[in-house]
């Protein structure tokens, strides 16, 4: 945990958008257009010592993309499974987002301000913080997206009693989150800077409260982020009645560069999207 100043909201604006950039080289899930550069070689070559150098971590995939067209896309490895024979990685592979998924969660927070149906600024409607006498009341949403909203939460399961990662399944109506939201305050909200999946799961309930659970929730993300990106559907036993948005999103390493170029877009696809 970092001490640090309150920072206030918005921490870009849209002025700081790239706007400069052409459209996608291509739409919808066609194929994506290949190229090569001056250096092609020295690329791949650097791509190679990733998946042979046994001094490094293991690699399953890698994709390189620059203005919009692959450079190298390369899988190796095979994927376990509980149920059926191991298959080699591929551009079809579903691959666990980890923290990534907390990215993707803040581009459908992103939405929600265009629509105007979350501030960034307002207090957090968390219910649990409701009470006229509780010093959370005080945590705002921006608070949260920036990861200094106070509470007394630990990165990992590993610690008992403050764990935060592990997964929880939201049925229609059902509000698991409010385990997360029970966490008492550990610092001045604002002040504190503490990278915690369980505030990002709490953000994950802010915006179900706002857009519905279950297949409501699926909806939402699929209309306003996985369509018009031209991502495939993510896996189905990531989303629809797990709303664990901190770590547990599944797909394709083409659609994990996609949400990538999305952010260098300053999160427009194309002028209608």
């Amino acid at each position: 945990m970092y001490p640090t100043r309150r920072v206030e909201w918005p921490i870009w604006r849209t002025s700081h958008r790239v706007t400069h950039l052409s459209p996608p080289a291509w739409r919808g899930h066609d194929e994506w257009p290949r190229a090569t550069i001056a250096r092609q070689g020295e690329l791949e070559e650097e791509v190679d010592e990733l998946f042979s150098r046994d001094d490094l971590a293991t690699t399953h995939s890698v994709l390189v993309v620059q203005g919009g067209r692959v450079l190298v896309e390369r899988y190796g490895g095979v994927q376990e499974f509980f149920d059926r024979p191991a298959e080699p990685f591929s551009s079809t592979s579903r691959f666990i987002s980890q923290s990534l998924a907390k990215s993707v969660l803040h581009m459908i927070l992103g939405t929600l301000v265009d629509e105007r149906r979350l501030d960034p600024a307002q207090p957090a409607p968390v219910p649990e913080w409701s009470d006229l006498g509780d010093p959370r009341r005080e945590i705002r949403i921006a608070d949260m997206l920036a990861m200094r909203d106070g509470l007394d939460f630990a990165r990992t399961t590993r610690s008992a009693g403050t764990a935060t990662s592990s997964r929880c399944s939201w049925r229609r109506g059902e509000r698991h989150g409010g385990l997360r939201g029970r966490r008492p305050l550990a610092h001045e909200p604002g002040t504190c800077f503490n990278y915690s999946s369980g505030t990002t799961n709490l953000l994950s309930r802010i915006v179900a409260d706002c857009v519905g659970y279950g297949d409501d929730y699926v909806s939402y993300l699929q209309d306003r982020l996985f369509v018009p990106s031209a991502c495939a559907a993510p896996s189905p036993c990531s989303i629809p009645r797990q709303l664990d948005r901190s770590s547990w999103l599944h797909a394709t390493a083409q659609d994990f560069a996609r949400f990538g170029l999305l952010y260098l877009r300053g999160g427009e696809w194309t002028a209608a999207d």
